[in-house]
C-alpha cells in the first residue's frame, strides 16, 4: 500500500514539473518573439503570387 502511494506522488511530481517546465519554456518563448525585430518589407510590394 505504501508503495502505491509514494508512486502516485511521484507520478503528481513529476507532472508538476513538466507542467513548470512548459510554463518557464512558453514566457521564455514569448519573450524571445517579442524582442525580434520583423524583417524588412522587399521592394516592389507584390503579392506572394
Amino acid at each position: 500500500a505504501l508503495g502505491n502511494i509514494v508512486k502516485r506522488q511521484a507520478l503528481v511530481l513529476g507532472y508538476s514539473d513538466t507542467f513548470a517546465v512548459l510554463g518557464v519554456v512558453l514566457i521564455l518563448s514569448g519573450i524571445a518573439i517579442l524582442l525580434t525585430k520583423k524583417p524588412a518589407s522587399a521592394a516592389g510590394g507584390s503579392g506572394a503570387h
